[in-house]
């Protein structure tokens, strides 16, 4: 949260407890940084694209997996996965986020 853009998932409702779950952008520099290290590079990794349709099927699969979707209500992921069925053509890039840190 706050370094790679998470647009499918706010689609769900209660996204915000899935998305606090893991450190967001300035914790994870902080985290590394107390332990000596420091961030030398910091980008988002764009590894292609998907569907939405594409992505409700995932969402499926991921349900009960070790998965951000495991912190929502089960009407919670139905919710957000019958919003992304409601636009099945619609297209959204699938990235990442690389972050680089080295001792320091």
């Amino acid at each position: 949260p706050g370094h790679t853009r998470m647009d499918v998932l706010e689609l769900f409702p209660g996204s915000e407890k899935a998305k606090a779950r893991f450190p967001d952008f300035d914790e994870t520099n902080a985290i590394f940084s107390n332990a000596g290290l420091r961030l030398v590079q910091d980008q988002v990794v764009e590894e292609g694209s998907e569907t939405y349709a594409q992505r409700a099927n995932f969402s499926e699969r991921m349900r009960h997996a070790d998965s951000i979707l495991t912190a929502l209500s089960d009407q919670e992921v139905e919710a957000g996965i019958a919003a992304l069925r409601a636009e099945p053509n619609r297209v959204v890039p699938f990235a990442l986020s690389l972050l680089v840190y080295e001792a320091t």
